[in-house]
């Protein structure tokens, strides 16, 4: 062993708090066998190299294992120190300094795209990967690496406590729930579903559950119009597969009944998809378009798409084909690039388009 000294200054620096107490952690035998206090700490300076480190620092890094539920404490009679073993959380936090940037990065992305409280739940984590990069230079890294948008983001909806918790417990325990659901479109009635959670999405600051609905029951004796579609984002009816937004969850319960999963279900598959997101097409359309010199260039570096062919036709303009599917979200882009594009075909996609601007337009006639 090559033994140093450190003083205070340079042990503080050498080794942060989540990286001793995970090697701390690494020293723990397995559950079943126990070590005591002293020869985990004697352990403990082997492994960092060092023959000066306070017994307190291992008494309390232990004591800090034991909260978090990496280490179990034991008294054993006629023994003055503690003994310990390892309990059930064995992850192991070892990053480089890349992979500290890219989950300071994911983290960054994840907030500010509505998953504020998720990203507060991996708090330590996130700790971690921060002190990781302060090691290799130490300079406030909130200021090198962010994440941003052109776009204006709306905010996340304000979802119930607790609620986001339970259906990730129940996609875990492969279980049904009695969800009480506000749905867009039922002149305000709550309705609750017995449904099996399948699949969760985050998507533009909200978070959506794929499920199967097997029955419902409507509060205060209100019936949806048979005759009528429903509404986006509710029940489609019975043993029909839906997608619901967790901010309109009232309440959710558990439930007893048994609902399989759909055979070969897959959250990207179109049939879970269309209830995700708006689809024009299932299948990829011929899209022709007619675009401005500035789009060309920033589509040239961001294709819409893998298979996108760009031509010149001429007084800067291009001509770009490509086959992709119609959807919401290719309506939108079309439409926020108006200026800059023709669509060609398919047709419907062009008359979309055409009375979408023309409605626009409309509303600034008399000025």
């Amino acid at each position: 062993m090559r033994a140093v000294k450190l003083d205070h200054y340079d042990y503080h620096h050498k080794f942060t708090a989540l990286a001793r107490r995970d090697q701390l952690r690494q020293q723990l035998p397995p559950p079943g066998r126990m070590t005591s206090t002293e020869d985990l700490h004697k352990a403990l300076q082997i492994a960092l190299e060092v023959d000066e480190l306070c017994l307190r620092t291992t008494q309390r890094d232990l004591a800090w294992l034991a909260k978090q539920g990496y280490a179990s404490r034991f008294e054993v009679q006629g023994k003055k120190n503690a003994y310990w073993s390892a309990a059930g959380q064995l992850i192991t936090l070892k990053l480089s300094p890349n992979d500290a940037m890219h989950l300071h990065m994911i983290f960054t992305h994840a907030e500010r795209f509505g998953m504020t409280e998720q990203v507060k739940h991996l708090r330590l984590l996130r700790e971690y990967a921060g002190e990781v990069m302060r090691l290799k230079r130490d300079i406030a890294w909130s200021r090198r690496v962010t994440s941003a948008t052109r776009f204006t983001l709306l905010r996340p909806a304000e979802i119930r406590p607790g609620i986001l918790e339970r259906i990730q417990q129940a996609l875990f325990d492969n279980k049904a729930l009695r969800v009480t659901y506000r749905p867009r479109e039922a002149d305000g009635h709550l309705c609750d579903y017995y449904l099996k959670p399948l699949a969760l999405s985050y998507q533009d600051s909200n978070i959506y559950l794929s499920c199967l609905v097997s029955r419902e029951k409507w509060h205060g004796g209100y019936m949806p119009d048979p005759d009528k579609p429903r509404g986006k984002h509710g029940s489609n009816g019975p043993n029909e597969l839906c997608a619901l937004t967790l901010h309109r969850i009232e309440a959710v319960d558990d439930c007893v009944d048994i609902i399989p999963d759909p055979a070969d279900y897959d959250v990207n598959s179109q049939a879970a998809r269309k209830d995700l997101f708006t689809l024009y097409s299932l299948e990829p359309v011929a899209l022709k378009l007619r675009i401005r010199d500035q789009l060309y260039i920033r589509l040239s570096e961001n294709p819409l798409c893998d298979n996108q062919v760009i031509e010149p036709a001429g007084n800067k303009w291009w001509n770009l084909t490509c086959a992709i599917q119609d959807s919401q979200g290719l309506r939108l882009f079309l439409l926020a690039n108006a200026d800059c594009i023709e669509v060609v075909a398919p047709s419907d996609l062009r008359a979309h388009v055409r009375n979408s601007l023309q409605a626009a337009v409309a509303l600034y006639v008399d000025e």
